[in-house]
């Protein structure tokens, strides 16, 4: 059970002098002015300028990442020499638009390049195999995104082969830098780069920013091609929505709300009947379409869709027709393994590990969810090894470094430090099952803690919040939606509704709540409860339950759902 904490504060005398200037400046309400003060706590008046007015000059110079200037340099030598150029992605859809973003920034200068994302069931990341395919199709450089810190044995072979690779990627660097002809990832241990949290279509975005600077472009009139691509990849990827990846976000989502640049992603958004793109927009119905195709399709295919000019109504039909299948296949069988975790009381342990027949596309959806349900770090793996883990959100617990702690009973894994991959012989499993409930141990396992801004029952929400609140957009990692306590919520009438009745639906006084993945709590719900709620930004009568408190909470946990 999560513990709720008010953030807000009284503040000072010189503190209201500082709400009261900000409020006359940005035309905001003096209690908006001092949410924002709480959640984002600048450093000093341009940084809070900075973060309510995103702007073109807060993009960072591209040329701070190490290796930056060796890596554009090779770059343009393989377009002047005609060389092949392979693009290499990953297919979640941070790699997708990261593919996609690279891949048309060569095109417009007109090089020899082709791409290739590969398909799940080919595991994560440049291979030794990929390299030796790339080979036989004529390539002599190879720029990965999103991927590549970890691809030793891939650089030896490229090394072998006379292929030079750039790795520009973000992960987590865990075991040395590759051997590469060039590196960038802004998390590099001797980074020189002023931010360490960009996605990585981020990193490809300050690639393509690089790359056509050196040629004497203009690119404040050339970034809007490439913008949408990399807020769509940054938003997905659920990197910190600060500094300049709230940049990247916000000044890409102004492009997709003025018209657009890229067709597929407008068509998208129309078919989803999306009228205005936000960040909940990108992070609930547009990502999960562009991530079906790598869970159970082909991601190639969201890549052709997204480089495609004029995609067809039948490409986008099939994008979403791939996400409905993804949908109904998750609801399935997270009902499979939620039914093992109960029967083997697995919510008792540090970490809940579940291994069973399971899609490989869908595992991290799995885990997410376990971890979401029953408060506790998740790992699901799945009938050929494959496995996914995810920590619990607003908790210090990093699920990478408690996994690295077993590697000894792994074959490969990586990750951050919310969530990991991995590949284990599953004849390993009892003692990595083991080992990693010890590891477990020396993180700190604090007591989620939800944030709330102040109290508000949701009958008294001011209408003009919801406009000043979205200024705050895009919301996400590090800067999440405003949060408010209702203490005493009536409940008129509530409802489940979705696949297995996995929603909640309350209706309270003429306001409709929606509790996404609470239906299970349906028959704990008292006449009145307490509820942290954010608003809608569409609908001025809606509001999202972020957690509620019922009748017999503790016996919530040990449910089905």
């Amino acid at each position: 059970m999560k513990k709720w904490i008010n953030q807000q504060r009284k503040p000072t005398d010189k503190g209201r002098q500082v709400i009261r200037y900000c409020a006359k400046v940005f035309k905001m309400d003096p209690l908006v002015v001092q949410m924002i003060l709480t959640q984002y706590r600048p450093k000093n008046f341009q940084d809070l300028y900075n973060f309510i007015t995103p702007s073109f000059s807060q993009l960072h110079n591209p040329f701070l990442l190490n290796d930056m200037k060796k890596a554009i340099d090779r770059t343009l030598r393989a377009i002047e020499n005609k060389e092949r150029i392979f693009v290499f992605g990953d297919y979640d859809v941070d790699g997708q638009t990261a593919t996609t973003l690279l891949y048309q920034a060569l095109s417009f200068l007109n090089a020899n390049v082709r791409f290739k994302v590969p398909l799940r069931s080919e595991g994560y990341g440049i291979t030794p195999e990929a390299v030796e395919k790339m080979a036989a199709d004529g390539a002599s450089l190879i720029i990965t995104v999103d991927n590549g810190s970890s691809a030793h044995s891939a650089m030896q072979r490229a090394k072998e082969l006379g292929i030079d690779v750039i790795v520009t990627d973000h992960h987590e660097v865990l075991q040395g830098h590759p051997d590469c002809y060039a590196f960038i990832n802004p998390k590099r241990t001797d980074s020189t780069y002023p931010f360490d949290s960009l996605c990585g279509a981020g990193v490809a975005f300050k690639f393509t920013q690089a790359l056509l600077e050196s040629l004497s472009y203009d690119w404040e009139e050339h970034f809007q091609r490439y913008i949408e691509l990399a807020a769509l990849g940054t938003i997905a990827d659920m990197v910190p929505l600060i500094d300049e990846n709230r940049t990247i976000a916000a000044l890409g989502m102004r492009v997709m709300n003025d018209g657009g640049k890229n067709r597929a992603i407008q068509s998208l958004a129309s078919s989803s009947k999306i009228s205005r793109i936000d960040s909940s927009a990108i992070s609930f119905q547009l990502a999960p379409i562009l991530n079906a195709c790598g869970r159970i399709g082909n991601p190639n295919f969201a890549v052709n869709t997204l480089c495609n000019p004029n995609p067809s109504l039948e490409e986008i039909r099939h994008l979403i027709h791939l996400n409905n299948e993804r949908k109904k296949l998750t609801a399935e069988q997270f009902q499979q393994v939620d039914e093992i975790i109960v029967r083997q009381k697995l919510y008792n342990h540090p970490v809940i590990i579940v291994q069973d027949v399971l899609h490989e596309g869908i595992i991290g959806i799995l885990a997410s969810r376990i971890a979401e349900k029953y408060q506790r770090p998740a790992i699901v793996i799945n009938h050929e090894g494959k496995g996914s883990a995810r920590s619990v959100q607003n908790t210090k617990f990093s699920i990478v470094n408690t996994i690295k702690r077993c590697e000894q009973h792994l074959e490969k894994y990586g990750g951050h430090q919310t969530a990991a991959g991995l590949t284990i012989d599953l004849e390993r499993l009892p003692a990595f099952q083991q080992a990693i409930q010890q590891s477990a141990k020396h993180e700190p396992m604090i007591q989620p803690l939800a944030n709330y801004q102040m109290k508000v029952p949701i009958t008294q929400f001011p209408d003009h919040w919801r406009e000043e609140l979205s200024r705050l957009e895009p919301f996400g990692m590090a800067n999440p939606k405003p949060v408010f306590l209702s203490e005493n919520t009536y409940v008129g009438y509530s409802k489940a509704f979705g696949h297995n009745e996995e929603h909640l639906l309350i209706g309270s006084q003429g306001k409709t709540l929606f509790a996404f993945r609470f239906g299970y709590m349906k028959e704990f719900l008292g006449k009145f409860i307490p509820v942290l709620y954010t608003f809608d930004s569409s609908n001025p009568q809606h509001f999202i339950v972020q957690d509620l408190k019922a009748e017999e909470m503790q016996y919530i946990g040990m449910r089905s759902g």
